[in-house]
Parts: structure tokens; C-alpha cells; sequence
């Protein structure tokens, strides 16, 4: 489990590299952070990624969080 607060704006170079064990990611940032390479590499995309419920288009368009498949809001 992963949780991003609301005042990060990057995250660095595989920062989640090879984190193969993630159930699911919340990121509370209304605006995705600015990714640098690798960042969720050999992540699976699949997890959940919960993001504030206003922010989802922009995750579904953000470099990097637009990978992952299953983009929920926050409750």
C-alpha cells in the first residue's frame, strides 16, 4: 500500500520500481504529480489507484498514472 499526500507535485526516478507486492495506490494530489522514468515500473497496472473523485480525468490523461486500469475516487 501506497499513499501519496495532497502536496506532492513529483515523484522521482523509480521511486516504486520493481514494487511487485502493491495491493493498491492512493494519491490524494488534485493534480497528478509530475513523473520521472521508471517510476512504477513492474508495477501492476491492475491495482487500484484511487485518486480525488474531480481528478480521475486527469490521472486517465497524466504520463505515467494513464497506465493503470482501475482509476476510482477516493471515498
Amino acid at each position: 500500500v501506497v499513499s501519496i499526500g495532497n502536496s506532492v507535485t513529483s515523484i522521482w526516478n523509480s521511486a516504486f520500481k520493481g514494487c511487485t507486492g502493491l495491493k493498491f495506490i492512493t494519491c490524494e494530489a488534485v493534480y497528478p504529480p509530475k513523473l520521472g522514468s521508471m517510476v512504477f515500473y513492474d508495477v501492476n497496472k491492475s491495482i487500484f489507484l484511487y485518486v480525488p473523485k474531480e481528478s480521475i480525468d486527469a490521472y486517465n490523461d497524466a504520463y505515467g498514472w494513464n497506465e493503470f486500469y482501475n482509476i476510482l475516487p477516493i471515498e
